[in-house]
């Protein structure tokens, strides 16, 4: 079958022309080889036939002859008569048998035994035809006579008819292969040129070229009419070819109009974010600076005018930064510019951040917040701040279209297709939706009707880019509304995305930082540290200044890259604030040649800047990274981690020696004190008899393992509240890294991240411990 298969292949590969000559000598191969067959079988039946009755003839004549010599008992006169058939050369033996006994015999090419069991079995078994003739004599069988005879005649025969048979045939088979050479020259000739011209204009593209027609009709009509398809080709050519250049000149113009467009997004996002930076912060610190100077009972009616006044502009400047920030995330998404950055969070602590930012909304109308978490949703490998975005802009949209109403959020972990999934379930008791205005709820710039929008207020694209963006985490979103009951929203994500693999994970604990509501530390000590501000905006620098004089930092500055090089080499600053877009030296110039060179390597770089570059800043060694506008409250702690003021010990476990060295030396940068275990038990020890600031633990340690600390640390009253970051080189399972979720601040992989980063997410979460009853109203939020 394969065999078959492969040669039909072959055969439908060859040109037409092979096909018309091998068709024409296999025809003719075909009559020549059934012509020489049949003549041949005939000529051989012919020759057995008349073999067969002249030996059968033999047969009887010597069968009358030895009757009398058998009739009288002469076996001498019966051999002699056998002997005469020695002129015979086809007859190999002969031998008569009478009354039950070899009675005489002939041996020539074959040795007779004597014995009349075994003469029966050797003729029987006799490789040539054998005859037997009965002798009788007066109508009485006396005897008989076998004759054993050969085929070498007939071998010799059929050799000399099949060497004429192959000669005639191999003679055919060369004038077929003549006649189907001269058959393939007349008809291949006209296709030959045919296909010539085709190659040719294949090759040039010149449409002009025609083919000679010739005096056969049937190849005279294909090729008139190839040669009429020819000139409609080139007729039309010729009407593209203007409408090509037309529709050029409308791609530039596009072109360029998308370019002034892109530049325009570009321009907008930068001029506009700048200035709502400097507004909103400024507006900060002055309400800050007002709430201390209350005390002063005559000014008290102004200054809380003032504070009101500023609180109003803050708050002005915020919706106007997230109306803006909506048009831009729904243009990179619709210009296929939104990227995925994949890492693993707790989707639990992530549902916290976002009960804390919405409460103050919910509480305004009345609304009880309601957040409901399945024991068995952890860690998820996705994008964290667009789920946090989708989870944000549903439960915003709850708080404001419900009044004196219940706003719920409740998250389950399910299986879709055998993917691991989580629901999220943002429900509300407000105004709902009717049919109609479900179907185009997820369309831009589209609310429910004109009074929605005098209402409530704002643009329509909170629930647009939400799509958007839980379908770029490969999910689904639908929703379930009734006019004056409520709504439900429901989001499905899977719970790795699917593109986690192809996609560089960011460090995972780095972007699992849960801060909660509360104030910082006061700064503590009296050395102050240099912080170097590299901007070219006056206003910006002005800023950063105020907030990084608040702690305990004397202030450098630098506008552009080149000046903080010069700076760097005389003030040795502590730390680094920079943004990425300055005239000579950039940002991105300046971080790299930090990090090229060892004398600058270790000093911190924090980038504050208008652009979404978070992930290529951190691959070129910045420590930290905020969009403007910034949330000045983490840039606050981000600052305290580098500022010397830390306080208290930490509690190295590790038992490798490298990792203790640079875990130690970073920890005391930070102002702490270190103290190291290098196995579990003695940790426990030295837990037992003083207290720690936190717990910097590595998994693979000798006899109790990092998971057995853990578990002893959380059940012992004393210790479950010191925060524990695991820096470990061990791969874990989606189990594992569920128990550290629960058990443990923040998990590190070595290689991955610095030592100083891993001390400096210490310090955020000592930062951010609550006291028990703030503890306790964030569990009772989840």
């Amino acid at each position: 079958m394969a065999f078959g298969t492969s040669l039909r292949r072959r055969v439908e590969q060859l040109s037409f022309r092979n096909k018309m000559g091998l068709a024409t000598i296999f025809a003719c191969a075909l009559c020549v080889a059934t012509a020489c067959v049949a003549f041949t079988l005939h000529e051989l039946t012919t020759y057995r036939d008349g073999f067969e009755q002249e030996q059968h003839g033999l047969a009887e004549v010597l069968a009358s002859n030895v009757t009398a010599a058998v009739l009288f008992g002469d076996e001498t006169m019966a051999s002699d008569l056998l002997g005469a058939i020695r002129l015979v050369p086809q007859i190999d033996a002969a031998y008569i048998l009478a009354d039950g006994r070899l009675f005489a015999y002939y041996e020539s090419a074959a040795a007779l035994p004597k014995d009349p069991q075994l003469l029966k079995s050797f003729t029987e078994g006799y490789p040539g035809p054998t005859l037997k003739v009965p002798v009788i004599s007066d109508g009485e069988h006396i005897g008989e006579l076998f004759l054993l005879t050969n085929n070498d005649e007939l071998k010799g025969t059929i050799s000399s008819y099949l060497t004429i048979a192959t000669l005639v045939f191999l003679g055919a088979c060369l004038m077929a292969m003549t006649l189907a050479h001269w058959e393939a020259r007349a008809i291949y000739s006209p296709i030959l040129r045919l296909r010539t011209i085709i190659q040719s204009i294949r090759e040039t593209r010149d449409y002009s070229a025609r083919v000679e027609t010739v005096p056969d009709k049937d190849f005279g009509r294909l090729i008139d009419s190839f040669n009429a398809m020819l000139a409609e080709i080139e007729n039309r050519d010729e009407r593209l070819e203007r409408v090509v250049g037309d529709l050029v000149m409308a791609r530039d113009a596009a072109d360029t109009a998308n370019k002034s467009k892109s530049q325009f997004l570009a321009n907008m996002s930068h001029e506009l974010r700048t200035p709502l930076n400097a507004i909103i912060n400024y507006a900060e610190i002055i309400i800050e600076d007002l709430e201390d100077v209350k005390g002063d009972e005559a000014s008290t009616e102004s200054l809380e005018t003032a504070s009101s006044d500023l609180a109003k502009i803050k708050s002005a400047g915020i919706h106007l930064l997230t109306l803006i920030n909506g048009i831009l995330d729904l243009s990179k998404i619709e210009a296929g510019r939104m990227e995925i950055d994949a890492y693993a969070f707790d989707l639990k602590m992530t549902l916290r951040e976002v009960a804390d930012t919405v409460r103050p909304a919910a509480e305004q109308n009345g609304n009880q917040l309601v957040m409901r978490v399945d024991d068995h949703v952890g860690t998820i490998v996705t994008d964290g701040m667009k789920l946090k975005q989708c989870i944000l802009n549903l439960l915003s949209n709850a708080c404001k279209f419900t009044k004196d109403g219940t706003v719920s959020t409740e998250i389950r972990s399910i299986s879709v297709k055998d993917v691991p999934s989580v629901e999220i379930v943002v429900a509300d008791t407000g105004i709902g939706m009717d049919a109609h205005q479900i179907e185009s709820l997820f369309e831009a710039f589209v609310q429910a009707d004109a009074s929605t929008t005098r209402q409530y207020g704002g643009t329509g694209l909170g629930l647009a880019i939400t799509k958007r963006m839980v379908e770029l985490l490969g999910g689904t979103i639908r929703v379930e509304s009734e006019l004056g009951t409520g709504s439900r929203f429901i989001i499905i994500v899977p719970c790795q995305h699917p593109a986690a693999e192809n996609i560089e994970v960011e460090d995972v604990s780095a972007d699992i930082e849960h801060t909660f509501p509360g104030t910082l530390p006061e700064a503590q000590g009296t050395e102050r540290q240099i912080a170097l501000i590299v901007d070219d905006d006056a206003a910006a620098r002005d800023l950063m200044a105020r907030i990084v004089l608040r702690l305990n930092y004397e202030v450098r500055f630098a506008k552009d890259g080149e000046q903080a090089l010069a700076m760097i080499a005389e003030e040795d600053p502590a730390v680094i604030v920079l943004d990425l877009h300055m005239p000579r030296m950039n940002g991105w110039t300046l971080l790299q040649h930090l990090k090229r060179h060892e004398e600058y390597a270790d000093i911190p770089v924090i980038v504050v800047s208008v652009d979404e570059d978070r992930a290529a800043c951190l691959k070129l060694g910045a420590e930290d990274y905020f969009t403007k506008p910034l949330n000045r409250l983490e840039l606050e702690r981000a600052l305290m981690s580098y500022a010397g003021t830390i306080d208290g010990r930490v509690l190295i476990v590790e038992d490798n020696e490298n990792a203790v060295d640079l875990l130690s030396r970073a920890a005391s940068q930070l102002g702490f004190g270190v103290e190291v275990a290098r196995s579990a038990e003695a940790g426990l020890t030295l837990l037992s008899k003083e207290p720690y600031q936190g717990i910097i633990l590595d998994l693979g340690l000798p006899g109790m393992n990092g998971f057995e600390f853990l578990s002893v640390l959380r059940e012992t009253p004393d210790l479950r509240e010191i925060p524990v970051i695991v820096f470990s080189a061990q791969e874990l399972d989606d189990d594992q890294l569920s128990t550290l979720s629960t058990n443990a601040q923040g998990y590190f992989q070595k290689g991955n991240v610095s030592p100083r980063a891993v001390l400096r997410n210490l310090v955020k979460k000592s930062n951010s411990r609550h006291g028990p009853e703030d503890q306790e109203e964030v569990n009772s939020a989840c």
